[in-house]
């Protein structure tokens, strides 16, 4: 039980926070004010003496560098001549990202679990892979922090240029929600503040899957794809999905595929691809559904969404 003034998201909040500084480092009189916070963190290893800050504010609370004088660090300062700075309040207290990082998944079951893999130094870190709610295929997830700092968001979006895949990544962030929302799409960002489970101590996964179906729409022109494509909006014709998993997984990797400028493609390969099984048909999931030969068809083994058949009439069909 969290002591009274504390609250059980406490430490994790100190700490995000902490990393969307510069430096993977926290001060020690930053630590002292927060003791308990730094405590439970110090405890769980995430939190670790490294070095010393090599400036402080003086008495006019201006930046100025130590000295090495007589076996301690100091400054001199013009008001009060020579000034003693204790080490314990210098002392740098560094941040095992990979702690962290093992802590907050420790929950969403990471397909091939390894240690933390850095894409960009200090900035983005390759986590694994996890199934969030109901979906049959995982999402590749990874960690970002100064998502808030153009020059750091520029380089990790370059670097998830150059890394493309088939599956859209779930980014974990320390940026604060708030400030995510003129970041590219493309990907899931969620701020980890958001996520936390009851104890905010660990990332909840139920809770990744609402955000992933709160996805903004996406649309290309007459077609829209909203909540994970339980609704489709297709020339002004509303089609809903809310139980079709298998459903919703063929009209995704579709829109997919549509996205890439691939307007039709193999039903085979939409079964082997979409997981549906050896006896599964695309038509045998949809043939009694609406959107049959409205928004999707199939002819000689070929699908795609019916741009040649396309309503006009603005209705909603479940």
């Amino acid at each position: 039980m969290a002591k009274r003034g504390e609250s059980p998201r406490a430490e994790l909040t100190f700490l995000l926070t902490a990393l969307e500084s510069r430096y993977l480092t926290v001060p020690t009189a930053t630590a002292k004010q927060l003791a308990a916070e730094a405590s439970w963190l110090k405890r769980q290893g995430i939190l670790r003496p490294e070095g010393h800050l090599p400036v402080v504010a003086d008495e006019c609370d201006r930046p100025v560098e130590l000295e090495w004088s007589e076996g301690g660090f100091g400054y001199f300062s013009e008001l009060s001549g020579w000034i003693d700075v204790p080490e314990s309040d210098i002392q740098s207290l560094a941040i095992d990202v990979t702690r962290l990082l093992s802590i907050l998944t420790q929950d969403l079951h990471l397909s091939g679990r390894h240690e933390p893999h850095a894409l960009v130094p200090e900035l983005l870190w390759d986590l694994g892979a996890a199934r969030f709610g109901k979906r049959l295929k995982r999402n590749p997830v990874l960690f970002a922090r100064r998502l808030s700092d153009a020059s750091s968001a520029a380089v990790i979006m370059e670097c998830l240029q150059r890394r493309p895949t088939t599956e859209r990544r779930v980014i974990l962030t320390s940026t604060s929600g708030a400030l995510l929302t003129e970041i590219p799409g493309g990907s899931h960002f969620i701020s980890v503040e958001d996520v936390l489970d009851d104890r905010g101590r660990a990332v909840d996964p139920a809770l990744v899957a609402i955000r992933i179906d709160e996805a903004p729409t996406e649309s290309k022109g007459d077609l829209i794809v909203r909540a994970g494509a339980k609704e489709v909006v297709f020339f002004g014709e509303t089609f809903r999905f809310p139980k079709g998993v298998k459903q919703r997984a063929v009209i995704l990797y579709l829109y997919k595929k549509y996205a890439e400028g691939v307007l039709q493609v193999p039903s085979e390969q939409i079964a082997e691809e979409c997981s549906l099984g050896e006896r599964t048909r695309v038509r045998d999931l949809f043939k009694k559904h609406p959107a049959w030969e409205k928004l999707l068809f199939e002819q000689d083994g070929i699908c795609g969404f019916a741009f040649d058949k396309a309503p006009k009439s603005e209705k909603t069909r479940d």
